[in-house]
């Protein structure tokens, strides 16, 4: 078995160095009027070992659309991280500050920096992100190859740093506080790679290792590691998310949602309980407005108004649907299957100081009483658990007008008729 990996590694070794040695060079600076404007931008990172042209088909497919494409060019074998993030910070600044809002799109290792800059430099116009194949746990590959004399000079020295290790920098940075979707590859090119990486994967990163805490959603799509920022498909489904916050899943597409992975101990990014009406004496049906107020798109982060109703409106209240970002809290003491330090996700409330929780992976439900008053602390008397964050939960109503027209409200305290109690 020896003699066999040992082989392995040769191959690897020698088809690593080929890929650096085929990269083309650097363009010497890029042009800022490009991507000046009031419009969306985008901003562009290749990924290791790769140039700012492996990003050319999408950067021209994004223009066409309309949008303003920074197209970043940075050599990812010869500098440190650091000095990269400081000099996307530089280009960012200058280029995209009146822009109307600033999206990102990195591949593999240009996911990573995307990562390492917004933890240390918030956009007040920040948009949206993308990530394609990224190794936010790390890559197995590095693991296997990292201690190999050639690897730092072939590959440079922030490759060394993206193993799966406690000294791994994307197993280092902090989960994200804004909009992340992650298109990951399941087809490989690479067969002696896909031999050192568990599971599915793109030939060079599992796709469970792609997965990232937070993010908002996750798609597998049948390409390759080395090409899944040049894919036709891949552009379309960046632009979904730009525009809605979510990829497109129409039936069109051969992607696939989140698989099953070992250890898998975090809750959606947001939980859906579906047909909700969330207290008691709740009811749909007829319901008039209050006072003015809009109808949206769909139920989520940043939807599109469809109408607006005046204030008297007749409308029909067809269903709903609660989404609650999870809080979390953490086990003090020992309770039931719950050890100290363990972390359960708290859901969506059930009524009488009763919570659906997510812990190791499965639903269950627990007795929060002191977390009504919807602040961190002590989850009872007993502080058994204490409260990190806590879970905020949105109530939509899907509202039918009286022209037949559908759309979504977020605010049902702008209708009576909701509680049957009133009557």
């Amino acid at each position: 078995m020896t003699g066999v990996r040992g082989d392995i590694r040769i191959v690897a070794c020698a088809l690593l160095s080929a890929l650096a040695a085929a990269t083309p060079g650097l363009r010497a600076e890029v042009e800022d009027e490009a991507v000046a404007g009031t419009g969306e931008a985008v901003v562009l990172l290749h990924g290791l070992g790769r140039s700012y042209r492996s990003m050319m088909p999408l950067e021209r497919r994004l223009r066409a659309a309309g949008y303003q494409v920074l197209n970043f060019a940075y050599d990812s074998r010869e500098r440190e991280a650091e000095a990269l993030v400081a000099d996307l910070r530089d280009q960012v600044a200058a280029c995209c500050r009146t822009a109307e809002r600033v999206h990102f799109v990195g591949h593999s290792l240009g996911a990573i920096l995307i990562r390492s800059f917004l933890a240390e430099h918030r956009l007040q116009n920040l948009g949206r992100v993308v990530m394609l194949s990224p190794p936010n746990h790390g890559s197995e590959i590095v693991d296997s190859l990292g201690d190999s004399w050639w690897f730092p000079e072939v590959m440079g020295p922030v490759a060394e740093r993206l193993g799966t290790g406690t000294d791994s920098l994307p197993r280092n940075l902090p989960p994200p506080d804004y909009e992340v979707g992650i298109i990951a590859g399941s087809a490989s090119v690479n067969p002696v790679g896909s031999l050192i990486i568990p599971g599915d994967d793109d030939g060079m990163v599992s796709i469970c290792n792609m997965r990232l805490e937070g993010m908002a959603d996750f798609l597998v799509i049948n390409k390759t590691h080395a090409f899944i920022m040049q894919s036709t498909e891949v552009t379309e489904q960046i632009m979904a998310f730009f525009r809605d916050g979510h990829f497109a899943r129409d039936g069109d597409t051969d992607a696939a949602g989140v698989p099953d992975c070992p250890g898998d101990s975090e809750p959606p990014i947001v939980f859906e309980d579906t047909d909700a009406c969330p207290f008691q004496c709740c009811t749909f049906g007829e319901w008039v407005a209050v006072r003015r107020t809009r109808l949206l798109e769909q139920p989520n982060e940043d939807p599109r108004e469809v109408s607006s109703l005046a204030e008297g409106s007749k409308v029909i209240a067809e269903t709903g649907v609660v989404r609650t970002k999870p809080g979390r809290m953490t086990v003090l003491q020992q309770r039931g299957d719950h050890a100290p330090g363990d972390r359960i996700y708290i859901l969506t409330y059930l009524g009488e100081g009763v919570y659906r929780i997510w812990f190791n992976g499965e639903f269950g439900e627990e007795r929060l009483t002191a977390l009504a008053n919807g602040t961190t602390g002590c989850v009872d008397e007993d502080c058994w658990a204490t409260v990190d964050v806590v879970p905020e939960s949105v109530w939509w109503v899907r509202i039918r007008t009286a022209t037949g027209r559908t759309g979504w409200s977020k605010t049902p305290e702008d209708f009576s008729g909701r509680d049957a109690c009133e009557h």
